[in-house]
């Protein structure tokens, strides 16, 4: 939900979500680095059981949210659920899950 009552506020209030979604992405996919090979939270995350697979999801919805905010093309939002959607069912294999999760 957003507020409508200006759209003053509106821009103001998106550009905060834009920032943190900007933020998240980056944390999520590559902030980290050991031996040249990048990785994010995301890897980390699915390690931990059930629990890591479901935040991690959430934060991906979170930006997919941001997307239909900002009036996304559908085609766009429907790509990143699709992914949300992949990388779900490729979790939901024991250790491969977690290793694809990292790269």
């Amino acid at each position: 939900y957003y507020p409508k009552s200006s759209s003053f506020v509106y821009t103001i209030f998106m550009e905060k979500h834009l920032r943190v979604a900007s933020v998240l992405a980056n944390l999520m996919d590559n902030r980290f680095e050991i031996g040249g090979v990048r990785f994010g939270l995301d890897g980390i995350l699915t390690l931990i059981p059930g629990a890591g697979d479901i935040v991690a999801n959430a934060l991906s919805f979170y930006l997919v949210w941001v997307g239909v905010q900002m009036k996304l093309p559908k085609i766009k939002l429907m790509q990143m659920l699709w992914n949300i959607l992949i990388n779900f069912l490729i979790g939901l294999v024991p250790i491969l899950g977690d290793g694809v999760s990292f790269f």
